[in-house]
Order: structure tokens, then sequence, then C-alpha cells
């Protein structure tokens, strides 16, 4: 009698911990440490300032709340430069914060606080991001945390022969590079299709397009234009240790001015990444930023970078950058990041 009681005291107990585990989100937490050392950035309040620091420290928790929704909310500490000579802060503040939609069929709704789905880049959190920064387009037409408002949005999966993904979103025109509206009422639409081929076994190629569009601060329009394309090659065989990826890509910012005409600005990007090794990457980027006509280009950019993955919960990479602005002199940059990860972190984006 004593060993059935003892049996089912254990069962018991164990059915609670799995009912308990069940109801717990998945938590997990991703750590930046970075070095540089650039001839432009001896201030501490540089945008890119010298020495160590940390570039982010980012916490999620996602979960399934019940058949009908699922829940992400991720939460980061990023220093950034101090204001009137102090020295830099951390800042924290929820990244993203959104509910999604299981159970409508063909058709995915998301509100909350996200990254809009934009081009290739915008979804792309700092840790997973391809370079140690972001594009330079998106820098200087987005700003620092991309196109990333409180909103909602339908995604659609069009049956086709391949995968075809169209996203209409409404979001805040909060954007202080696009939009910079203090009104509360204004909303901007942003208009994302993305397609997917399988060109081989091996071989994929993605084409995106994106169209917004919303009120700005000088009571005219901006609109925002994304074009996007990357080749991935990776052969089928589960041992082989190699894979190219290659990613082009174009924004075009269209600022209306009241009565003065339009503010145009512009950028590309071009990225390859090789995977030589189970462990390492070897990876290149060229890009162009340019303002008014498209011949006026403003800054020039070039890096190359070397990674060593240890696993998917740490990495080391090393990044180079020569980057030239009108009326300025050559900037070189050299960047150490050491990528660490914690918990159940989901998958990234394909």
């Amino acid at each position: 009698m004593r060993g059935f009681l003892a049996a089912l005291i254990c069962l018991v107990i164990s059915e609670l911990s799995v009912l308990a585990q069940s109801m717990n989100p998945d938590v997990s937490a991703n750590g930046l440490l970075l070095y540089r050392k650039g001839n432009h950035s001896s201030s501490v309040n540089s945008d890119k300032p010298n020495g160590f620091s940390i570039q982010e420290i980012e916490t999620q928790l996602s979960s399934t709340v019940d058949p009908y929704f699922k829940a992400n909310f991720m939460f980061s500490f990023e220093m950034q430069p101090g204001e009137n000579g102090k020295s830099p802060e951390f800042h924290f503040s929820p990244e993203e914060a959104f509910v999604e939609t299981l159970s409508l069929p063909m058709v995915t709704v998301r509100a909350g606080k996200f990254k809009a789905f934009l081009g290739r880049h915008n979804q792309i959190h700092t840790h997973a991001r391809p370079f140690i920064d972001q594009p330079l387009a998106y820098d200087k037409i987005l700003g620092d945390e991309g196109l990333n408002e409180v909103g909602i949005s339908a995604a659609y999966l069009v049956p086709s022969p391949w995968y075809f993904e169209i996203v209409a979103q409404g979001l805040s025109a909060r954007n202080n590079n696009l939009f910079d509206k203090d009104s509360a009422d204004d909303i901007a639409g942003v208009f994302f299709v993305k397609n997917l081929w399988d060109l081989t076994d091996s071989t994929s190629f993605e084409l995106d397009g994106t169209y917004g569009i919303g009120n700005n601060a000088q009571a005219s329009k901006t609109q925002l234009f994304d074009a996007a394309a990357t080749v991935k090659w990776r052969p089928l065989a589960y041992s082989s240790e190699q894979s190219v990826a290659w990613t082009t890509e174009w924004l075009h910012a269209m600022h209306q001015m009241d009565g003065t005409g339009a503010h145009n600005e512009a950028g590309v990007s071009s990225w390859l990444q090789f995977q030589f090794l189970k462990n390492w990457w070897l990876e290149s980027r060229g890009e162009l930023y340019m303002t008014g006509a498209y011949d006026n280009v403003q800054t020039k950019k070039a890096s190359g970078l070397i990674g060593y993955i240890f696993t998917e919960y740490s990495a080391l990479r090393a990044q180079y950058d020569a980057q030239k602005e009108q009326a300025k002199k050559l900037e070189h940059r050299v960047s150490l990041q050491l990528n660490i990860s914690i918990g159940a972190h989901p998958a990234h984006a394909y």
C-alpha cells in the first residue's frame, strides 16, 4: 500500500511539474560585448565611441497564449551617447511586444509594437545581423531602430507554386527620420511582398518589395520604397560545411515638402556571406548613401568581416569599416564583438 501511495504521489508531482512548465513562457537573453577602435570616435559622445561597451542586452519571453494567440515580448538595454557632455547611459525599452493569431486560415494578424515587414533587414534583431552594424541606408533613412512602431499587420500566404506572401500594415507615424509626427491620429501604411523560389535542390532566390506612405512633420507626405534580392546556396548534404548568400537591397525615401518640392534620399547595400568551414564565415559589404539627385553621393562605405561561430549560442566576430562622408576625412574603424545567447531563443528568419 505504501509503495502504491509513493508511486501515486510521484506521478502527481510529475504531472504538476509538466503542467507548470507548459504554463511558463520560453525565456531567453542575448548579450553583445563590443570593442571599437576608429580614427573618428575618440569622444565618449560619438555615436560609435571607441573602447569597450555593451552594444545591447536583449531579453525575450515568448509563449502560446491559447489556441488562438501567441505572444512575444522583447526588452533591450542599450548604451547610448550621453547628452550635454554627460557619460553614455543605458536605456531600457520594449523592443517588440506583440500578439499574433494562430487559428485564422491563411491569414496571420499581428498587433502591438513590432519591427515592420520591410525589406531584407528591418526585422533582424541586433544579435542576428549579418554585420556588427546595420546597413548604412537603414541608419540614415530609418534611424537606429529601423521602422519599429506600434500598429497592426495582416499577412496572407497566397496559394501559389512558390512561397508568395503579402503583408498590409498600419503603424503609428512616429519614426523620427521618416515621419516625425507628434499627432497620435496619424497612421502610416506599409505594404510588403515576399517571393521565394527554389532554383535547384541547393539554391534559392528571394525577391522582396515594400511601399510605405504617411504624413510627415512638414504637413505633407513621405513615401518609402524598398527592393531586395537574395540568392542562397547550401548543399543538401547534412555534413556540408559550406554555404553562400548574396543580398542586394535598395531603400529610397521621398519627403514631400509643403510648397517647396520634395527631398529624396536613397541608399544601396550589397553584401556577400561565405561559410568556408563549419565554424568560419567571411563577409564583405559595399554601400552608398545619396541625397537629392542620385549622383549626389553623400557617404560611401566598405566593410569586411570574419566570424568564428562556436555554436548557435556563441560567436566571435571582427569587422573592418572604411567610410567616407563628404567634407570629412576617410574614417577607418575596427570592431570586435562577442555574441552570447542563453535560454530558449526562437529560430531566426530564413
